[in-house]
């Protein structure tokens, strides 16, 4: 319910109902009178959640008694048909570490591959080393890879090659 630019949030119980409103002259308060019963008093409400932040959902009495119950039901050890009459237990709180399975086979390794697929691929992954495109290296350079590439996909291979290749063309200049 707005009242003068403030959102008020009733009891849903009155939505849609014909109501009276009392407030004070000096507060936010608001209360609300229905068939001679008297509801509140309500703050204004928070209004819409702008879109940086995250208002988490706030349970209800209900739900609230509800989470009380199932602990304690825990708590005590009883069974769910004590509680509900069903036959299905209740919901347990977290487990501890004794309860929990332990993965007893390693975990396989992944599978790393030893060569490029394609001269493409190989070729992508220098210019990656050399973090520059192929097509600025001088001629030389470029008939070097393109040999290189001739002869093997290695990967291990072609990055050492590539490597020395570099260190001594650094040597040089």
């Amino acid at each position: 319910m707005s009242v003068e630019g403030a959102s008020y949030e009733v009891e849903p119980e009155l939505a849609g109902e014909t109501v009276t409103l009392l407030w004070g002259l000096f507060d936010q308060e608001l209360f609300v009178e229905h068939d001679g019963k008297r509801f509140g008093p309500f703050q204004p409400s928070r209004g819409a959640v702008p879109l940086y932040r995250y208002r988490k959902h706030q349970k209800s009495k209900a739900e609230e008694r509800l989470d009380k119950v199932v602990r304690l039901a825990d708590q005590l050890g009883l069974p769910r048909a004590a509680v509900t009459g069903g036959d299905r237990p209740l919901p347990s709180l977290p487990l501890s570490a004794r309860d929990l399975a332990v993965r007893t086979t390693p975990f396989p390794e992944p599978v790393v591959e030893q060569a490029y697929a394609t001269p493409l691929a190989a070729r992508q992954a220098i210019a990656a080393q050399l973090c520059r495109p192929l097509g600025s290296l001088p001629e030389e350079d470029r008939r070097f890879i393109a040999e290189l590439l001739s002869e093997t996909l290695d990967k291990i291979t072609v990055a050492d090659r590539i490597r020395e290749r570099l260190q001594t063309r650094r040597k040089e200049g």
